[in-house]
């Protein structure tokens, strides 16, 4: 939380690593639709399922999800959640035949415009510590006094509203300090909420040849919209109650906030194959997503003090620095998909599918011709290559037809992390069901999906030869669940 405006590894995963949506069909098979088609959602992983479809088709899909989270901070546990409303595709597709019906060559030609959400950004956590002998007040102290007069946003804010101060060390220097003595303990309290989403409009078009080989490609208009806030508050404590240090803080809270909007384009491109009536394999790539980025982003710093700072602000101070906008471009990294299935009659259909991403290809580009702005751009790019590495990603669905109408399925997906360091694990697995009803005009599906992930961050950090007694940062541990629950009508003609 110390700084949201900093461009990071975690901005480029959160506009590249995708959470399929689609309808509730691709949901509940756990989104392994790279050689099924067929199906709206299929279009976002494989364009060429286009070239499967049979007959014109519009779908409508609302969907729920419910985040929730439990954190743990040197062993206290803290629940949040959220619920937000989303709407999780909506698309037309267009199919047409030649005047007679042909079994070699062009059999049908295809296109669809739509909408397909591929993120959620809704989340909320919060984390609390009771008696810590850490506090954000430490880094503040050890930022100024050893960034050579380069301090950090928020240290500036500290400085402002009196949380540190210069002191005189009496041999003709000065140096910063929290004026919390060794031994002394905080109350910490973090909550992290965070807002948004990615889409992206999608003009497909595809072929289908001889019922053999399906083409399809695909321009996507991706937009995207996060809101982050980071709310930190720390109020002093010692064991026995007691104050010993005249200028120390009471309690302040310090906050964060981000507000980021991109719009970029896409390219992709597949094709699914059927060697054998029973057999589909298919394979796409995905282009790098070019985004135009704008960011506002802000801090503040509230204060309160057991003693009056000046005769005129009392014992309280606020310093607060809004309304800062930065303007870059945005790449994410390409991906490539492929997978198989197999159609066991009217029976049962198993699908499963591989995906790679190299998450530290991305890159981050400014608009700016300013110095500072392109170094930090650099910086951030770097940063890419030496944190982040090549993920591989698992889909398997299956779904079963219980007679002509009605069908059950199930699914499972697996994201590998991003990250170079173990530690910063972030895998996520989904596990997903559902059931579907379909007529001759119309059909209806719903679905079900749970994906988890775990996470760490620290709410400061600090180099540790800075003062041993300071040690390493806590580490706050959350463990994120999103339950998504979507319905699917649609309509044949």
């Amino acid at each position: 939380m110390i700084s949201l405006n900093a461009q990071n590894y975690e901005d480029m995963l959160r506009y590249s690593q995708t959470q399929y949506s689609g309808t509730a069909r691709t949901m509940a098979m756990g989104n392994a639709f790279a050689s099924l088609g067929g199906d709206f959602g299929s279009l976002s992983i494989n364009p060429a399922g286009i070239a499967v479809y049979r007959s014109s088709e519009f779908t409508l899909t609302p969907s729920i999800i419910i985040n929730s989270t439990n954190s743990q901070l040197q062993g206290n546990k803290s629940d949040e959640s959220k619920l937000s409303f989303a709407p999780s595709q909506i698309g037309f597709v267009g199919t047409y035949k030649p005047m007679r019906d042909v079994k070699n060559g062009l059999v049908s030609s295809h296109f669809s415009i739509g909408y397909s959400r591929n993120n959620n950004f809704n989340y909320k956590s919060m984390a609390a510590a009771r008696n810590t002998d850490q506090s954000l007040a430490r880094y503040f102290e050890e930022n100024t006094n050893n960034s050579n007069d380069n301090w950090s946003q928020l240290s500036q804010l500290a400085y402002d509203s009196y949380l540190i101060d210069e002191v005189d060390d009496g041999m003709g220097g000065s140096y910063y300090s929290s004026f919390m003595n060794p031994g002394d303990k905080v109350h910490q309290t973090n909550i992290l909420d965070k807002e948004g989403y990615s889409g992206e409009i999608n003009l497909t078009g595809g072929v289908n040849i001889s019922n053999i080989l399906m083409l399809g490609a695909s321009v996507n208009i991706v937009t995207m919209r996060y809101k982050e806030e980071a709310h930190y508050y720390e109020e002093y404590s010692l064991d026995d109650g007691q104050v010993n240090s005249y200028d120390v803080f009471n309690r302040y809270s310090v906050r964060n906030y981000l507000d980021a909007s991109g719009v970029g384009i896409n390219l992709k491109a597949g094709f699914i194959v059927k060697p054998m009536q029973f057999l589909r394999i298919g394979a796409a790539y995905h282009s790098p997503t070019w985004y135009n980025m704008e960011e506002e982003f802000g801090s503040g710093i509230d204060g309160l003090f057991f003693n009056d700072i000046d005769a005129v602000g009392g014992n309280s101070t606020y310093a607060h620095d809004y309304e800062n906008i930065f303007e870059y471009k945005l790449i994410t990294p390409e991906k490539l998909v492929a997978g198989a299935s197999f159609v066991i009659g009217k029976i049962a259909i198993i699908s499963a599918d591989y995906e790679h991403i190299n998450y530290a290809n991305g890159k981050f580009k400014t608009n700016s011709n300013n110095y500072v702005d392109i170094a930090a751009i650099k910086e951030a790019s770097d940063a890419l290559e030496a944190d982040l590495t090549s993920a591989n990603n698992l889909r398997a669905g299956i779904e079963f037809r219980l007679g002509k109408q009605i069908s059950l399925r199930g699914g499972y997906a697996y994201q590998g992390t991003p990250y170079k360091i173990e530690e910063n694990d972030r895998e996520i697995i989904s596990y997903s069901a559902g059931l579907g009803f379909r007529n001759k005009n119309y059909f209806v599906d719903f679905a079900y999906k749970l994906s988890a992930y775990d996470s760490r961050y620290t709410s400061y950090n600090w180099d540790p030869s800075y003062d041993a007694e300071l040690g390493i940062p806590y580490q706050t541990i959350t463990e994120t669940k999103d339950h998504f629950i979507a319905l699917t009508m649609g309509w044949k003609f």
